[in-house]
C-alpha cells in the first residue's frame, strides 16, 4: 500500500472513529474538516458557521467540527469532500492551487493592498461579488462549491533564535520553510534565500533543529502556534496575505432544495464576516505576545523596501507569460482594490 492510500485510510479510520460517539439529536449531520485549533483566526469562520447552520434551521441540522487536521491535511480533507465523505473541507490558497493552478496568483507578493482589503474582501460576496463568481466556476469544475473565504492578517518572515535578522541584506542565504506554492518559492529565491518544503506540521521541529531557519506567517498564527518557544524576530514585509477557502461536495449541495442551499450561502456570509471583522483584534493580540515574548521585530526602512518591491516585480508576470496564470483573475484582483 502506498503512502497516499495509507494516508487516505488512516484519515477514514479517524471519521469512523470521531462519529462512533452519540451524535448530538439532529435530522441531519453535515461535517466539516479544517486545521488549526480553535484560537486560529479561521477556526472563528467555522465555529459561526455551525452556529448559524444549527440557528437558520431549528436544531435540524447540525455542523459538526474536526480541527487540528484531525483527518489530514487541506489537501486531503479537499479531496475526501470531493469524493463525498466530508461535506465541507478547508482549503487554503496554496493547497488549493494543485487543483486550480491559477489561484497560485493570490501568493503574488504585494498583490493585497491593506489599505483596501475590505473592499477585496467583498469581491467574495456570493451574491454579487466578482472574484466568488470566477473561483465558485472553477471549483465546480473539480466537484465543489465555494461556501466561504477566509482572511487572515499580512504575512511575513519571522526567524528561529539561532539567527540575527536586522535589514533585508541579512536575510540572504537563510533557509525557509515554503509550502508548495512556486509563487511562494519565486519570492524566497529573488530575495536570496533558500525555499525549503515542509508541511506546517514538520515547521516547528524543523525550527527547532535548524532545518529551516525562518517561516512565512502573521502575528495572530504566531501566537496560536505556541512560536516564541522557537523564534525570536520577524521581518515586517507584510508582502503576502494568505486566505482559506471553505468548500462543499457540489453533488450535496445540489441535492439540496433551495432553500437549503440559500441557509448554507448566508450562514457561510454571515460567518465569514464576523471572522473578517476578527482579524485585526487576534493580530493586535499576537503582537502583544510577540512584543510579551521579547520578539525582534524589524520594520523594514524605505530604502529596503523599494528593494524588495523591485526584486519581486516581475514575478506576476513572468507567471502570466508561462501561462501558467489566467490573467482574467489577475485583473480581477486588481479591479477589487481599485
Amino acid at each position: 500500500m502506498n503512502i497516499l492510500s495509507l494516508s487516505r485510510v488512516l484519515a477514514a479510520a479517524a471519521l469512523l472513529a470521531l462519529l462512533a460517539a452519540p451524535a448530538v439529536q439532529a435530522k441531519q449531520i453535515m461535517r466539516v474538516a479544517h486545521g488549526g485549533p480553535d484560537s486560529s483566526e479561521y477556526a472563528v469562520a467555522y465555529i459561526k458557521f455551525a452556529e448559524f447552520v444549527k440557528e437558520k434551521t431549528g436544531g435540524e441540522v447540525e455542523v459538526k467540527r474536526f480541527g487540528n487536521n484531525v483527518l489530514g491535511n487541506d489537501r486531503a480533507v479537499t479531496e475526501m469532500c470531493q469524493e463525498g465523505s466530508l461535506d465541507f473541507a478547508n482549503i487554503g490558497q496554496s493547497q488549493l492551487n494543485m487543483f486550480i493552478p491559477t489561484v497560485v496568483a493570490m501568493d503574488f507578493p504585494f498583490i493585497a493592498d491593506a489599505s483596501k482589503n475590505e473592499q477585496f474582501l467583498e469581491a467574495f460576496n456570493y451574491k454579487t461579488g466578482p472574484l466568488y463568481k470566477y473561483l465558485d466556476e472553477k471549483l465546480n469544475r473539480i466537484g465543489l462549491k465555494l461556501i466561504m473565504t477566509i482572511d487572515s492578517g499580512f504575512r511575513s518572515y519571522a526567524f528561529s533564535k539561532q539567527r540575527e535578522i536586522s535589514d533585508l541584506a541579512s536575510l540572504k542565504g537563510l533557509k525557509v520553510r515554503t509550502t508548495m506554492s512556486p509563487v511562494e518559492m519565486a519570492f524566497v529565491n529573488a530575495v536570496g534565500m533558500n525555499p525549503c518544503p515542509l508541511s506546517m506540521s514538520e515547521t516547528y521541529a524543523a525550527l527547532q533543529q535548524g532545518t529551516v531557519d525562518g517561516e512565512l506567517i502573521n502575528y495572530t498564527t504566531i501566537k496560536a502556534m505556541s512560536r516564541a518557544e522557537v523564534e525570536k524576530s520577524i521581518y515586517l514585509s507584510r508582502h503576502n496575505q494568505a486566505r482559506m477557502f471553505a468548500v462543499m461536495n457540489k453533488a450535496k449541495f445540489d441535492a439540496l432544495s433551495p432553500e437549503m442551499q440559500e441557509i448554507i450561502l448566508s450562514a457561510g456570509d454571515e460567518a465569514q464576516r464576523i471572522e473578517w471583522h476578527n482579524v485585526q483584534k487576534m493580530e493586535d493580540e499576537g503582537l502583544r505576545y510577540c512584543r510579551e515574548n521579547g520578539f525582534n521585530i524589524v520594520e523594514p526602512s524605505a530604502d529596503d523596501m523599494a528593494k524588495l518591491r523591485e526584486l519581486c516585480a516581475s514575478i506576476p508576470d513572468d507567471f502570466v507569460k508561462k501561462g501558467e496564470i489566467d490573467p482574467v483573475f489577475l485583473q480581477l484582483m486588481r479591479d477589487a482594490q481599485k
